[in-house]
């Protein structure tokens, strides 16, 4: 008798541990609550039996055991897979949105977090793929793990002012994303975060970056230029990987900590890995070539604190520029009967210095095209060095400008408007790629410093 009620007992329990425990405390008109506090009489909505769906409101308050709470948070995985919720409408007395909240709610288009929210979590809208846009209120300052990861539906995005980070995957294979505006208050982008976004077709990391990490824009393959700003300290392996569109890359000039970081595996595969149509490389500090994994330039752009020399291969190179700060002792020359493929330099100082002329057989002599300056074609003539070049001519003589001109804003003269790539106007003051439109109708796309 004593064995068998010691079975039976087994059995119940064993009845009791396979039921599901129960995912709320309670509920209330079809919704389903957690109490969090019953001091402070809070609770969160949070998931149930029955998925919500439609033009869903939350509610503010809420009854309980014949006190009345207060609804503060949307809880882990609340919405989740509601793939019927087409409208979310959330009270201003919710603080905080936790992790999953909105994970796979794919019929969810337009979306506002009340400006009370100081905090959401990591992937909360993780695969809402019909999700155009998103409003996020002030006082976040993170954007978590995952967040936007697999939103297809987004195309363009703007990044609230004050953000200071944007986390790992944050918009990975958000594939129709073509646009993004990140503030300069963002100091921090982590692993991933824009992985996959086939479509984003410009992308400018904040001057107060100091790091990018691996895969950080990996198969970005319609971006077409980036800008490593001055600050950056490091970059990982494999950060560009598949970025096969780019074809320009600009290291800040005030950049002089720059170096290259194995990834994680302790690979050693280079930062523009499977970046096949680079051609356009502007340098102030550059880390090693091997590190770089670009070796098919045809325009180089050597600003102060480069140098040649850590270049292997200068046989694919048309074009080179000297900017105005560069120094003679920075370059190298002995590479440069190397050079099968130059066309001509071009010399943006308007004094010849006659140390940064370089030393070249007599064919390049009569075939290279030294441009200058307006009105300082004379003066290289008469130069030390650069005299012995046959064909000296002003920059604005030449037809095709291709490629990208590295500029200081006071040489820009008879000009109208700035615009940058997003199509917004800009003043002189603003660094990056900018269209410049002249007086005559003409426009020339620049890089400014």
């Amino acid at each position: 008798m004593k064995t068998t009620i010691q079975k039976l007992g087994l059995l119940i329990a064993m009845l009791f541990a396979i039921l599901p425990a129960s995912a709320y405390d309670f509920e209330d008109n079809g919704v389903y609550y957690n109490l969090i506090s019953a001091t402070d009489l809070t609770c969160e909505i949070t998931h149930g039996d029955i998925k919500y769906r439609g033009d869903f409101t939350i509610p503010s308050k809420v009854m309980y055991k014949g006190r009345e709470l207060t609804v503060t948070k949307i809880g882990s995985g609340a919405f989740q897979k509601c793939k019927e919720l087409t409208n979310l409408n959330i009270p201003e007395c919710i603080k905080s949105i936790d992790n999953y909240a909105f994970d796979g709610c794919e019929s969810l288009i337009h979306f506002r977090i009340p400006d009370n929210v100081w905090y959401i979590g990591a992937y909360i809208f993780r695969g809402c793929i019909n999700l155009q846009t998103v409003e996020l209120p002030n006082l976040i300052n993170h954007i978590s793990n995952g967040t936007f990861s697999g939103c297809t539906g987004l195309t363009q995005f703007s990044v609230p002012e004050n953000m200071v980070s944007i986390g790992r995957a944050a918009f990975q294979d958000c594939e129709n994303l073509q646009n993004i505006i990140i503030p300069t208050s963002v100091k921090e982008i982590g692993e991933r975060a824009f992985s996959g976004c086939a479509n984003l077709k410009e992308i400018t990391i904040p001057e107060n970056v100091t790091k990018i990490e691996i895969n950080t824009f990996k198969n970005c393959r319609s971006l077409s230029s980036i800008i490593i700003p001055g600050n950056v300290e490091s970059i990982t392996a494999e950060a560009f990987d598949g970025c096969d569109g780019l074809n320009t890359v600009f290291i800040d000039i005030s950049n002089t900590r720059l170096s290259y970081k194995a990834g994680p595996d302790m690979n050693y595969h280079s930062v523009f890995v499977n970046c096949p149509n680079i051609r356009n490389l502007a340098v102030g500090r550059i880390i090693p070539e091997s590190g770089l994994g670009i070796n098919k330039v045809t325009k180089l752009t050597l600003m102060k604190n480069s140098s040649m020399y850590q270049f292997k291969d200068l046989s694919t190179i048309e074009e080179i520029v000297f900017t105005a700060d560069i120094s003679s002792t920075e370059i190298n020359y002995k590479e440069f009967y190397n050079f099968k493929k130059l066309q001509c330099i071009v010399c943006e100082s308007e004094i010849p210095d006659p140390d940064l002329c370089p030393s070249v057989d007599n064919i390049q002599l009569s075939n290279l095209i030294i441009y200058v300056p307006d009105g300082c074609v004379s003066a290289y003539q008469n130069a030390d060095g650069w005299k012995k070049f046959w064909d000296i001519r002003e920059i604005s003589s030449r037809e095709d400008s291709s490629g990208i001109t590295v500029i200081n804003s006071s040489s820009v003269r008879d000009e109208i408007a700035r615009y940058n790539m997003q199509g917004n106007q800009v003043d002189e003051h603003y660094k990056g790629f900018v269209i410049i439109c002249y007086s005559d109708g003409s426009s020339k796309k620049v890089l400014q410093k």
